[in-house]
């Protein structure tokens, strides 16, 4: 009997050391799933301002594509395409233009 109450004295702290990890463990993970449900709201809404500056340039590519293309019907001016090298023959999209671009490269 007296062996049996040596023992569980020296043993006696053992099961606070253990809860205590298995705590910092799953603050540990609670932290993590804080952090990434904090930036992931950020990072879809980068996604969108990225589309919407991407869809803004088109417009202003489109646009300016466009006053080209009627200043040279007119005869006004002779402006040539900016990957075809040719004189414009009506309005082009921005993907056409960018696809040109990367084949010609």
């Amino acid at each position: 009997m007296r062996d049996a109450s040596e023992r569980f004295s020296r043993e006696r702290g053992s099961g606070l050391i253990v809860v205590i990890m298995v705590v910092a463990f799953m603050l540990a993970v609670g932290m993590l799933l804080l952090t990434v449900t904090g930036t992931s709201p950020k990072i879809s809404d980068n996604i969108r301002l990225q589309g919407m500056a991407f869809d803004a340039a088109e417009a202003g590519f489109n646009a300016a594509w466009g006053l080209s293309t009627t200043s040279s019907s007119t005869g006004s001016s002779t402006t040539s395409g900016p990957s075809t090298g040719r004189r414009s023959r009506g309005t082009r999209d921005w993907t056409t233009l960018r696809a040109r671009s990367t084949s010609a490269a």
